[in-house]
């Protein structure tokens, strides 16, 4: 049991004495036998001693590798940041950042990065290729955005055509409304004028009755007289 700690100190004591490309070579085989969390670790501490091109690469490689591509971007131009980067490694960085973009369906970034791989090697086959499925994929991108910008246009212009029908024919709905309760509202405003003229109408009606019975009893009167006149007349005569 205390051979083993003594065994285990050791070798954490080696392990701190390692030199860069000690924990680099670590971190390659790693990488081969597809631990790739483990080479990222390997690389990081690799760099952290001894800053290059090449562990910051390797850095991305291993988190594209493990599916982290947004991550390994950062690295990628990072990388092409290095003062020891040559110009072929800078073709590979800007390949293998074409692949992150493509990954993430950047496809606009993922062609700039091929082309500019192209630059630093004209020769690279594998770049060509995928700069090809690259404009391709972005042309399909560029196609269903501007069906979609115009579906939405469409969307808009059918929706404010229809705002001011349904506005008009709210309006309508309302005059409608409006005139179905006006005549009530406006026989109620009338019925106290119309009670007054009702009134006034029958006072004046009474009037001429009156006056007709007046004139009517002064004509029987008249007749009554007229015909009493006679009769004494004639009475006087016999």
């Amino acid at each position: 049991m205390i051979r083993v700690l003594i065994i285990l100190f050791l070798s954490g004591v080696k392990l701190l004495a390692q030199k860069p490309e000690a924990l680099a070579r670590k971190a390659d085989q790693f990488y081969q036998d597809s631990s790739f969390q483990m080479a990222e670790e390997n690389y990081r501490k690799a760099h952290s001693l001894k800053p290059d091109f090449k562990n910051q690469y390797n850095i991305a490689n291993s988190l594209y590798m493990q599916g982290r591509a947004e991550e390994a971007k950062e690295h990628y131009l990072k990388s092409l940041q290095q003062p020891s980067a040559e110009k072929e490694n800078h073709s590979s960085a800007w390949h293998n950042l074409g692949n992150s973009y493509y990954h993430t369906k950047d496809y606009q970034k993922s062609v700039d990065a091929y082309k500019n791989a192209l630059k630093q090697n004209p020769q690279d086959l594998e770049s060509k290729i995928n700069l090809a499925h690259a404009l391709k994929q972005l042309k399909i991108q560029q196609q269903q955005q501007q069906q979609q910008q115009q579906q939405d246009q469409k969307q808009n212009q059918d929706q404010n055509q229809t705002e001011p029908q349904q506005d008009q024919q709210q309006k309508q709905g309302q005059q409608q409304q409006d005139q179905q309760q006006q005549p009530s509202e406006e026989k109620e405003k009338q019925n106290p004028t119309n009670q007054k003229e009702d009134q006034k109408l029958n006072k004046d009606q009474a009037d001429q009755i009156m006056k007709m019975v007046d004139q009517q009893d002064e004509k029987v009167k008249e007749k009554m007289k007229n015909a009493s006149g006679k009769k004494k007349s004639k009475e006087k005569d016999w």
